[in-house]
């Protein structure tokens, strides 16, 4: 049962520092998309933002919510 809570863990942050365990996935997916048009991006990032994504997910309920704004900054 550890080791399931432990992978789970990598999905569905604990407690409320979602924002601290966020930081690395949204450097990682700008990194990872630098060679792309950065208008292209951010409307990408400005449309997840506005579809209102809830699947039950922290990591990707909050990625659609705010990547927009981490990659406007």
């Amino acid at each position: 049962m550890p080791a399931i809570c432990y992978l789970e863990s990598f999905i569905e942050p604990f407690g409320t520092l979602w924002f601290i365990y966020l930081l690395p996935v949204f450097f990682v997916v700008t990194k990872a998309t630098r060679n792309m048009p950065p208008l292209l991006i951010w409307a990408v990032a400005a449309l997840l933002e506005s579809s209102r994504i809830a699947t039950g997910w922290t990591v990707i309920d909050e990625f659609a919510a705010r990547f927009v704004y981490f990659y406007s900054g």
